[in-house]
């Protein structure tokens, strides 16, 4: 039994031939096609039993069997879109803010360190300064009354001094480098360059610097000036306070934009992962579309990408490990991520009692190594990269080895070609009193 329009025309006329075909197949079946008017149809029969051949056919329309399944997953690829797009403003909005923070942290900086230098130079035109000269074959030192105040003498109405007592007021450590450093401008006749510090009785310590150089017309006699550069000396330790203050804020700044990144957009990729997963599993149930459930595929794979670039642009701003795990676990999952990055042979020793540090030296250490590892990928074409981490009595000594090309550190050093990162490493160290030592084939 088909459509009707009378029933002396169409009574018994099937719907199609496809119809009459799968009933001649199969007296009880489905079939998806067109009717007649073009319709596309889904088309359940059945062939009544004891009745002669009676055929009973019920089609319905293509588009109002799948239209609830359509609003479903329209419906859920708008809210995958949108949990996409939340997380993508939520990385921007970080990174904008971030952004932000630096700007100002760097104005701030640069105006203190403004400050600074003109205290500097302050000092530097105040600065007086004492004439000295000392006659070598008879040990006679000689001095301006300026000289003898700056070297913590009193006024002396007799004869010239030795110069062993010229510079008693200086601390063992700096009369030896004082005596080496004459030795030497002695020897290859260059000028005497030397800043001490000596202990005065009736204040605080005062910092002088010691200029000279052996006269051209009487080789026996060394003479010069000093200078107080104790202002200089608190301005620069100022300027290192607020390096160190700078250095902080950044490193508190990056902690707190990690554990945010972590914390909460993290979170939020990893929920849209879950919601999408769910979706991918319950649409075989809804007779959904093959092509849709790829497309679900899809989008999970993309929200495990943005996950994972948020754990290492976390990772990079503030690794976890170190705040919470101490300086060797987090190198050495610095130095496993680094290699199978990079497809290098990482090795990380600890030697000595590797108790917490203070967390400025933990982080200035391991943005050493970090710099490092930067360095080798970009300058060493490395294969192998040896991490050694000695904490010893006296402080804690840093070694970083690979197998690379190397450069030549004499010939940077004469055309100030030195890296840009090298600089940065040094200026790191110097903040928590540390140094910077350059090895290279």
């Amino acid at each position: 039994v088909a459509r009707t329009h009378d029933d002396a025309r169409d009574q018994g006329t099937f719907a199609s031939d496809r119809l009459r075909a799968a009933i001649t197949h199969a007296p009880d079946g489905e079939l998806f096609g067109r009717s007649l008017e073009g319709v596309d149809l889904e088309t359940v029969y059945r062939t009544l039993a004891g009745s002669d051949g009676w055929v009973i056919a019920f089609g319905i329309p293509r588009h109002v069997l799948e239209a609830p399944v359509r609003r479903s997953l329209a419906l859920l690829m708008a809210e995958g879109g949108a949990g996409l797009l939340l997380a993508a403003l939520l990385s921007w909005l970080v990174a904008k803010d971030l952004a932000q923070r630096r700007t100002d942290d760097a104005d701030r900086a640069e105006r203190s360190l403004r400050a600074s230098e003109e205290g500097r130079a302050l000092a530097v035109e105040a600065a007086e300064l004492g004439v000295w000269r000392w006659c070598l074959n008879e040990d006679a030192f000689d001095a301006s009354p300026r000289c003898l105040d700056l070297l913590c003498i009193a006024a002396r109405s007799a004869g010239p001094m030795r110069w062993a007592d010229a510079f008693g007021a200086a601390a063992e450590a700096d009369r030896v480098a004082l005596r080496l450093s004459v030795e030497r401008s002695l020897a290859v006749d260059e000028p005497l360059d030397e800043e001490i510090k000596l202990g005065a009785s009736d204040g605080p310590p005062r910092w002088i610097r010691i200029n000279g150089r052996r006269s051209s017309d009487a080789g026996g006699l060394l003479q010069g000036v000093v200078a107080d550069i104790s202002g200089i000396k608190r301005a620069e330790g100022v300027k290192l306070e607020l390096l160190r203050a700078m250095a902080a804020s950044q490193e508190q700044e990056r902690r707190r934009i990690a554990r945010e990144l972590h914390d909460q957009v993290g979170q939020t990729v990893t929920g849209l992962s879950l919601g999408l997963k769910s979706l991918q599993d319950g649409l075989p149930a809804l007779g959904g579309d093959p092509a849709v459930r790829d497309r679900l595929a899809w989008l999970r794979s993309l929200a495990a990408e943005i996950g994972q670039d948020i754990h290492r642009a976390a990772s990079d701003l503030r690794p976890l490990a170190l705040d919470d795990f101490g300086l060797i676990a987090a190198v050495s999952a610095l130095a496993k991520r680094w290699g199978e990055q990079n497809d290098i042979t990482v090795d990380v020793q600890a030697l000595g009692a590797m108790d917490r540090m203070d967390p400025d030296i933990e982080t200035v250490i391991y943005r050493v190594v970090q710099e490092s590892l930067t360095n080798v990928v970009k300058h060493a074409r490395a294969q192998t990269v040896s991490v050694l981490l000695e904490r010893r009595a006296d402080g804690v000594r840093l070694i970083v080895e690979d197998d690379g090309i190397g450069f030549d550190l004499t010939a940077a050093s004469v055309h100030q070609r030195i890296p840009q990162g090298l600089s940065g490493m040094r200026e790191r160290l110097r903040l928590v009193g540390g140094s910077l030592e350059l090895e290279t084939a």
